[in-house]
């Protein structure tokens, strides 16, 4: 895993680092039963994934003329500054988290005065699947995405090229139908989680990925039956 300091300074941007941190995590192994290994075991189950940093924001009631010019641009749909190049913007702690279940919640904490380092209470906001968006929640998603739990589907019978699967996301719902466009046999690497030094063979078998788009099913081209036809006249 890169050093957590390098990672911060080579992409200056928080919420770019957390995405960062995310396409890496999807390339690491995972363990025999599906967990990954940035997931400390033996603590329980995981449910979410947080990223705590600090921000700097506008407040309405501000006295400084550039934050009132600032929020009433903004308001109008036109350009403004960054936030802690304004005079008079607040510094802020802030928690962005997300769960399995899609749940997506925001707390933060304004100072109170700039030579007081306390803050006052957090302000929480509802939590919610669509109210909460911006590239903070959308980093964070992928990151527990990436290191969620995925349990690997064992069939003897996994489908071919041009098979018709149904897929259905019961988070999301949303998903159907969809026809096979290729396979990818991923084999353990030796040396790794899945196959140990000295092991003759991996401790799991190949995983296949599949790439699939949207598809009707087998019976689209389906002719009505006379009484399907009498029934949608009635």
């Amino acid at each position: 895993m890169a050093d957590p300091d390098l990672v911060w300074t080579s992409h200056g941007h928080p919420p770019t680092a957390v995405a960062a941190l995310a396409a890496v995590a999807l390339q690491l192994p995972r363990n025999p039963d599906g967990s990954h290994l940035l997931v400390v075991p033996g603590v329980g189950r995981l449910i979410g994934a947080a990223f705590r940093y600090e921000a700097y924001a506008l407040i309405s009631d501000s006295t400084a003329p550039a934050v009132h010019e600032a929020v009433r641009r903004r308001s109008a749909g036109g350009s403004v500054p960054r936030f802690r190049d304004i005079p008079g913007r607040i510094e802020q702690r802030c928690m962005t988290a997300v769960d399995l279940d899609g749940g997506r919640y925001m707390a933060s904490s304004a100072r109170l005065d700039e030579s007081k380092p306390d803050a006052a209470e957090p302000d929480v906001a509802d939590p919610g699947r669509d109210k909460l968006t911006g590239n903070v929640v959308d980093a964070t998603n992928r990151f527990l995405n990436a290191i969620k739990p995925v349990p690997k589907v064992h069939t003897p019978y996994p489908p071919q090229v041009g098979d018709l699967v149904h897929l259905w996301d019961a988070i999301e719902q949303r998903g159907g139908m969809h026809e096979v466009l290729a396979r990818q046999w991923l084999h353990s690497s030796y040396g790794l989680v899945n196959w140990p030094l000295l092991e003759k063979q991996p401790t799991v078998g190949p995983l296949l990925e599949l790439i699939v788009e949207p598809a009707e099913g087998v019976f689209r081209d389906q002719a009505p039956r006379p009484d399907d036809e009498e029934e949608n006249r009635k």
